[in-house]
């Protein structure tokens, strides 16, 4: 009978405005960088700023906030102004006897003119805690997409620290196979010296050459994997694979946590971890479900006014008006109320039991992280270890084979060896870097 503005267009046309800024901020945005070389703080905060990802969270956020705006609309009345003009012709049927005496009885009524126009409110009274819910139920969901949205930011953060450390990595990694090329031509340079000393066969020349082509093979591997991993950081961080990226990874070695570290990011982990934060708010959303349902059983009481005015003419003179209240009792809906109701409860247990999972996933996520850590901090003292003892080894077997007692296979071998080492160190120290991070983020620390 009433009506005022609609509340559903005004949150598509958000969500249609929301997605037409992302696309034209994905097109059009400049690829605005610090200058210098970029450490991994400012890789993180040109992501945070450049990040589609983290521009569409922003907006889950902001729409899920205009949602639980509305869901405190049913609080208000609802005011409405009605106005009609129409020309129209009914037939009727009277019985007879009541026309005049000679004439017959009329039985089509029109054309006629009715003008009306009206102003009309309507308030819900009681409506058995539906409207309380649903404001509950919109709350909790506001609180989940802003925990999700804390999550998206978290995974953002930890995508570009191990995108940051994977192009470290593959840096140092080049610089090992151009140290490793160097001594294979150095070994090339020494074994044709000794064949055309004639102390040594051509084979040892053969030999140092083939060395030397896998050596410069594996520079032009480690070359183009600093390239992919120099696109996967520009895209980490919301810019074309393309961009220039020159990065300071300077990054100082910090201690592994602890034990008592360990049980500290559990603690933390099951208090700030977005993803739990996030499940307890689907748990609320689900309780406030089925209050939802429970106040399908409850009457509903509402109070109605109107005040206008209706004629055959404009302006029109007649007034109407009415005042009254009404109540409606549901009594047999089909069993819809009752089935409803149980699915409730059947979705609020399946909640409950995720949010429960979740737990388990996040504090196995951290002893994992943790683990990571010890397992890659030692990996590092290992690695260190065992490019000592390479670089010795093949000092030793330069050294013999110049002085004729060793064999181009013993050189050749410990050059293998030594570049293998020095290999396994670069990464292990890098991945240790990045299992911080990935131990940081397990309990919801990972900002910079």
């Amino acid at each position: 009978m009433f009506f005022g503005m609609n509340r559903t267009f005004p949150a598509v046309a958000a969500m249609a405005a929301a997605l037409v800024c992302i696309s034209a901020w994905a097109q059009d945005a400049p690829a605005t960088l610090p200058k210098g070389p970029l450490s991994i703080e400012a890789c993180v905060t040109t992501a945070l700023g450049q990040s589609p990802v983290e521009l569409s969270a922003q907006l889950s956020t902001e729409s899920a906030a205009h949602s639980a705006n509305a869901a405190k609309a049913p609080y208000y009345p609802a005011l409405g102004f009605n106005l009609a003009a129409s020309r129209w012709q009914r037939r009727i049927f009277l019985p007879n006897g009541l026309s005049f005496p000679g004439q017959p009885v009329p039985t089509i009524v029109g054309p006629t003119d009715d003008y009306s126009f009206s102003f009309g409110a309507t308030y819900t009274l009681f409506d058995g805690g539906e409207r309380k819910a649903q404001l509950a139920a919109a709350r909790a969901q506001q609180q989940k997409t802003v925990a999700d949205a804390a999550k998206t930011k978290q995974d953002l953060v930890l995508g570009v620290h191990q995108a940051f450390y994977s192009l470290a990595s593959a840096q140092a990694q080049f610089d090992v196979a151009q140290k490793s090329l160097a001594r294979s031509e150095d070994h090339l340079r020494l074994a044709r010296l000794r064949k055309e000393a004639g102390t040594v066969p051509l084979v040892d020349v053969t030999r140092a050459e083939s060395e030397a082509a896998s050596a410069k093979l594996s520079l032009i591997r480690a070359e183009n994997a600093v390239r992919i991993n120099r696109g996967r950081l520009a895209t980490a961080m919301g810019l074309p694979a393309a961009t220039s990226l020159d990065i300071s990874p300077s990054v100082p070695l910090p201690e592994p946590p602890d034990e008592a570290q360990l049980q500290e990011a559990d603690r933390r982990a099951q208090k700030d971890r977005p993803a739990l934060l996030a499940a307890a708010q689907g748990v609320e959303a689900a309780r406030q479900a089925v209050n939802l349902a429970h106040s399908s059983f409850s009457p509903k009481v509402s109070a109605a006014a109107s005040y206008g005015r209706e004629d055959a003419s404009w302006y029109p003179q007649d007034q109407t008006w009415l005042v009254g209240v009404n109540v409606s009792i549901p009594i047999f809906t089909g069993f819809s109320r009752k089935e409803n109701l149980a699915r409730a409860k059947v979705d609020l247990a399946k909640t409950e039991t995720d949010a429960r999972q979740a737990t388990l996933v996040v504090r196995e996520q951290v002893w994992d992280a943790f683990s990571g850590v010890q397992a890659a901090y030692q990996a590092i003292r290992t690695a260190e270890a065992l490019v000592a003892s390479a670089r010795e080894s093949e000092r030793l077997a330069k050294a013999r084979y110049e002085s004729g007692a060793g064999t181009i296979s013993d050189l050749l071998d410990a050059e293998t060896t030594l570049a293998r080492a020095e290999a396994s160190q670069v990464a292990a120290d890098w991945d240790y870097r990045s299992a911080l991070a990935q131990f940081r983020w397990s309990y919801g620390d990972l900002t910079f």
